[in-house]
């Protein structure tokens, strides 16, 4: 950080920046509040299938409150605990470039690669949920609270299964984070009208209400299963909304927008193999 932050003052700014083939940049003014409310409303109209997607998008951050208030404040000392937020992030370096990697490989077609995608965010979230379960089911809140409870050490053999776990959670949650990237490219790419920004706008502003939602549901201090089975029914519920818009609206052949007219081209795209 100390690093990155003066690097910063070095950009380029807009105004000044040329590309290699010698163009430079086109500034476009951001529209009106009036004219983004109004682009909100025709991009419903026109992709109203995104709604079935708003679950998974307002539940993306839901599992950080429960992760680092419910397991990592409530059951380990100061300094494992900043290890276990080494841990999550250094994991999710890996699952955010290997979920990458595979999406994007040509292979299997678009359609293959998303039912691929579905099932093993169903079973890594299960898997990742049901081993939290496990390690967790003994420990109530009452007694995480109690002036006697001893609070686990990076040194202690207590230490071993959270280890994984927190690696689990890490890999899994910015594997999640790619494949809805991933999914909401691939379905702006068979829009008639839609940008990728678009429903990243969506995105980034239900996420944002989800995780707000999610710390003041972590600030009830309801039982640690009860916010787990939260949790974890409102991703695999998300999941199973979500699933049929993307089986469904995900195809191999991309819309050419490219030129910006209303005459619509399908394109296969490069590299793809049928299944």
């Amino acid at each position: 950080m100390a690093i990155s932050i003066p690097l910063c003052f070095l950009i380029v700014r807009t105004e000044n920046v040329v590309r290699t083939d010698k163009s430079t940049v086109t500034i476009i003014n951001p529209p009106s509040w009036n004219a983004t409310i109004v682009k909100f409303a025709q991009r419903l109209r026109s992709d109203p299938y995104i709604i079935a997607l708003f679950p998974m998008l307002f539940v993306s951050n839901f599992n950080l409150p429960y992760v680092f208030n419910d397991i990592n404040l409530a059951n380990f000392n100061i300094r494992t605990r900043a290890l276990n937020v080494i841990l999550f992030y250094a994991a999710g370096s890996p699952g955010a470039y290997l979920s990458g990697y595979l999406l994007d490989l040509n292979i299997l077609n678009r359609r293959a690669r998303t039912r691929i995608a579905i099932v093993t965010l169903c079973v890594l979230f299960m898997a990742m949920w049901g081993g939290t379960y496990a390690w967790q089911r003994n420990i109530t809140r009452q007694k995480a609270t109690s002036p006697d409870f001893k609070h686990i050490d990076c040194t202690s053999s207590e230490y071993i299964g959270p280890i994984f776990l927190f690696i689990a959670f890490g890999f899994v949650h910015w594997v999640f984070q790619n494949c809805i990237y991933w999914f909401l490219g691939a379905l702006a790419d068979n829009s008639a009208t839609a940008a990728p920004a678009d429903f990243a706008g969506f995105f980034k502003s239900l996420q944002g209400v989800g995780s707000a939602c999610a710390w003041r549901v972590s600030n009830e201090e309801l039982p640690f299963l009860v916010d787990l089975a939260t949790t974890w029914g409102l991703v695999m519920g998300s999941l199973l909304i979500a699933m049929p818009v993307l089986i469904g609206r995900i195809k191999n052949e991309v819309i050419r927008k490219d030129d910006g007219s209303p005459d619509l081209v399908l394109a296969p795209v490069d590299g793809m193999l049928p299944v």
